[in-house]
């Protein structure tokens, strides 16, 4: 940490938080009907009795957070909707409560398919939520089995029915193109499917093989063939194509959305604003500052309620970190906070505005890298002339820079 400045700082930008530019506020609920296949998210399955305390310690955690201004709410997971649709209201009042949240508000709650139906939908609707993202990366039942969904094809597509009868104006859906054995023919129809579903916006991820998950082992044990690059380059053209002639602006590079129906919170995340995390693993951003919440549902559970025992003490972070009063690194649900260096938050917020296909101004790359007494000249002069950039008043990927992404961030890390 850099000492007693440090804590001014971010007392002044907390006060900020307050008073000025609002945070966006994440609640992460890490529960599952059951963990997908290709997952390696803090989710947990068969906890069903946790969820009335997990829902408690998220309550307590919230009534002790500081006072702070939001433009957007967003619960994730896990799968929100497993909790019942009383216990997310009264996780939102709580919210209400405490933090102030400005009139037209992004209200975003995650949800599965199969964890859904009409009473469910409209109470969440009643409650204050405007935003629903549904998760359901497939509409055709051989990719869904391959990537461990609970779901089929006809459940995810009534889902999207349900949420429109329930009055939600907003509705994202979530796909996932590359599954092992997936074909080209298949993802096309998956796309036809869905715009024909007319959401108002679609994130479309390319599966990620990671360590340690269901996939991962089956993959290795040549059970699954190995993802394809190159049929997954071409199936991410053609989600560009399609989106865009059903009227949808890829405005970053896995998020397509009607006009006006970007998502505020993630776009607000990539413009590196501030955000405030409650619950099992929840990361926050306030000032300079990053903090982690345990992971553990028990031992999050236990540091804000009292209700288990061997529950080790948090990680001492060193210099308390103070906001509107309360010292958040120490409080104790944290496991760790860090500082970030002015060169982290350089890299952070090129790489995280860069995948805005807008990019971000020239003016604001420069003003973070010469506070960082490094100039980035060279490598943006490069990259241009490698065809991944843009470099004009504004900085932003092309067409090539976009399908080659991870090698313009590299050269900024």
């Amino acid at each position: 940490m850099d000492g007693m400045g440090e804590s001014a700082r971010l007392q002044a930008e907390c006060a900020a938080g307050r008073d000025g530019s609002a945070v966006g506020i994440y609640v992460h609920v890490p529960f599952c009907i059951s963990k997908c296949a290709y997952c390696d998210f803090v989710s947990y399955a068969g906890l069903d009795n946790l969820h009335d305390s997990y829902a408690d310690a998220l309550a307590a955690e919230i009534a002790s957070a500081p006072r702070l201004r939001a433009r957007t709410v967003y619960f994730g997971g896990g799968t929100p909707t497993v909790l019942r649709p009383t216990r997310l209201h009264e996780l939102l009042e709580a919210l209400g409560r405490r933090i102030d949240i400005i009139g037209g508000a992004e209200m975003t709650c995650e949800a599965n398919p199969d964890t859904i139906d009409g009473p469910t939908l409209s109470r969440l609707r009643a409650a204050g939520f405007n935003r629903l993202s549904i998760g359901v990366q497939s509409l055709d039942d051989d990719v869904l089995k391959v990537l461990g969904r609970t779901h089929d094809a006809c459940v995810a597509r009534r889902a999207v029915d349900l949420a429109r009868q329930a009055g939600f104006e907003n509705i994202n859906i979530d796909l996932i193109f590359g599954a092992p054995g997936e074909s080209l023919d298949s993802w096309t129809r998956t796309l036809e499917e869905a715009v024909a579903l007319d959401p108002d916006h679609l994130s479309v991820y390319s599966l990620t093989v990671e360590d340690g998950t269901r996939l991962a082992a089956a993959i290795a044990a040549g059970e699954l063939p190995s993802p394809d690059d190159d049929l997954a380059a071409d199936m991410m053209a053609a989600a560009a194509s399609m989106l865009g002639a059903a009227g949808y602006e890829r405005y970053e590079i896995s998020n397509y959305a009607r006009p006006g129906r970007q998502c505020r919170h993630n776009v607000d995340c990539w413009r590196h604003h501030d955000y405030l995390g409650f619950g099992a693993s929840a990361h926050s951003k306030i000032g300079g500052v990053r903090l982690s919440n345990h992971g553990a549902v028990d031992r999050y559970v236990a540091s804000l309620l009292g209700r288990a025992t061997g529950c080790s003490k948090m990680i001492d972070s060193g210099e308390a970190i103070s906001c509107d009063g309360m010292e958040l690194s120490r409080m104790p649900q944290r496991v760790w906070s860090q500082s970030l260096s002015v060169r982290d938050r350089a890299c952070e917020a090129t790489i995280l505005g860069l995948r805005l296909l807008g990019g971000m101004s020239r003016d604001r790359l420069d003003e973070l890298w010469d506070g960082a007494g490094i100039d980035v000249g060279v490598a943006l002069d490069q990259l241009r002339a490698d065809g991944l950039l843009e470099a004009g008043d504004s900085v932003r990927l092309t067409e090539r820079g976009v399908a080659l992404a991870n090698e313009v961030f590299r050269a900024f890390v």
